[in-house]
């Protein structure tokens, strides 16, 4: 089990001259310990409660009368398990790459396309991020089948997903940056 230590994204820390922001850098890590926190620990519960929800479908269709709530919850609980597990391998650093120019490449270059992959995913988040809303909004209108859910509710994880990948990614392009003008800044003969 990893600390909560390790799960934090490697943002190199500012001098001495910035405690404000050292301060604003802890209070990130710190949200991000805690998504990662509800994330894993969500994504678990949620895990056991699809399993049980599956054994009861099961014992209904066979031994009485089918019920299509379990099938709904399953469903429901599937999304966001899927989500959030998404959320957490990511933060992780867990997920699956192709990264095989990636690897092959300097340091430096290494850098710049993590700013530039930054980039285009905390754009991309961002600019959908208000079209989403909308729509899940929007959504508020229609109910659930089986549950006594909106499907605003249903589908709010995905807002979820939105702000925890431009935050996340938010602070790989920070942390990308700043390695990459201590790189040049070393390079430049003083």
């Amino acid at each position: 089990m990893q600390s909560s230590r390790d799960m934090r994204c490697d943002v190199p820390r500012l001098s001495s001259r910035g405690t404000t922001m050292k301060k604003i850098s802890n209070a990130l890590d710190r949200i991000d310990v805690g998504m990662a926190f509800f994330e894993k620990n969500l994504a678990t519960v949620m895990f056991a409660a699809m399993f049980i929800v599956f054994v009861i479908n099961i014992v209904f269709r066979y031994f009485f009368k089918a019920i299509l709530w379990g099938y709904e919850l399953s469903l429901l609980l599937f999304l966001w398990i899927t989500i959030l597990g998404g959320c957490y391998a990511n933060r992780t650093d867990e997920n699956i790459k192709f990264d095989t120019l990636y690897n092959n490449g300097s340091e430096k270059r290494r850098m710049v396309l993590d700013i530039i992959g930054s980039l285009l995913v905390v754009s991309t988040f961002s600019i959908s991020f208000i079209p989403s809303l909308k729509y899940i909004i929007f959504l508020n209108f229609e109910a659930s089948d089986a549950l006594p859910l909106r499907k605003s509710h249903v589908f709010s994880i995905y807002m979820y997903f939105l702000v925890g990948m431009i935050f996340q990614y938010s602070r790989k392009l920070i942390a990308s940056c700043r390695k990459l003008i201590a790189m040049n800044r070393r390079e430049i003969p003083q």
